[in-house]
């Protein structure tokens, strides 16, 4: 299985947090260009973003369906993310950093102890 590393997760957050805020512009261009066509007379004013479509209300779903699927693969990366991290700690068991048993153990605590004696 493909393992994919936090800073490759962290890569596709970003990207995709980038083309949620172009499709933001996108639905704030298209509502204004739907606006202005709708007050102004036939034919004489047609505002567009002039990326991808022509007509404003093909771009405004466009990037609202972007949007939702953005949103969804977000969730989900947050809840894969999420589920490593619990496996990880179960998988590793909490155990202090030193015993008694193991600083009693350790050569250079016993060496200071019998010089001091």
């Amino acid at each position: 299985m493909l393992r994919i590393k936090k800073s490759d997760w962290r890569a596709i957050i970003l990207l995709i947090f980038v083309f949620q805020i172009l499709a933001l512009w996108c639905i704030d261009i298209s509502t204004s260009a739907m606006l202005m066509k709708s007050t102004a007379p036939e034919g004489q004013v047609y505002l567009t973003n002039g990326f991808v479509m022509q007509d404003p209300s093909v771009m405004y779903h466009l990037c609202l369906y972007w949007l939702i699927i953005s949103s969804f693969l977000l969730t989900l990366i947050t809840f894969h993310l999420m589920d490593g991290e619990e496996e990880k700690h179960q998988s590793t068991p909490s155990r202090p950093l030193a015993t008694k048993s193991s600083l009693l153990s350790c050569p250079v605590l016993n060496q200071k102890e019998k010089q001091d004696h």
